[in-house]
């Protein structure tokens, strides 16, 4: 993941781990951040993202679980805050567009990647 986010300059990247036994996905903790030791507001984010169990379908983690693909969303602070619930930290944070990819290796689902642009693009 810190290869991609310095290769194409994605300032906080998030994965969420497939839990067989819950059937949810959770923020593993594991994340790349550019100058979050500086930045309160990506701290902020950071933390809010690892706490979080996603549900099959539930929010853009979700849909990228279930289309085992990716998604692209140009700016995250055009949703509702009842379809983006990480929205007032992603607007505090001045993060936009998000990446996020379903990590399957050998035809087996195990989680997503998540990379976020502090820029619409």
């Amino acid at each position: 993941m810190r290869n991609i986010c310095e290769e194409h300059e994605f300032v906080i990247a998030n994965y969420y781990k497939h839990d067989k036994k819950t059937k949810k996905l959770s923020g593993a903790g594991q994340a790349f951040h550019i100058e979050l030791d500086d930045d309160e507001n990506l701290k902020s984010f950071h933390k809010v993202s690892a706490g979080r169990q996603i549900t099959k379908g539930e929010g853009i983690i979700g849909r990228v679980w279930e289309s085992q693909d990716y998604l692209w969303v140009k700016n995250v602070q055009h949703f509702a805050s009842d379809k983006y619930d990480r929205k007032y930290n992603a607007v505090e944070s001045n993060l936009q567009t998000c990446l996020a990819i379903a990590h399957i290796e050998d035809g087996e689902f195990h989680g997503v990647m998540e990379f976020f642009l502090q820029e619409e693009w």
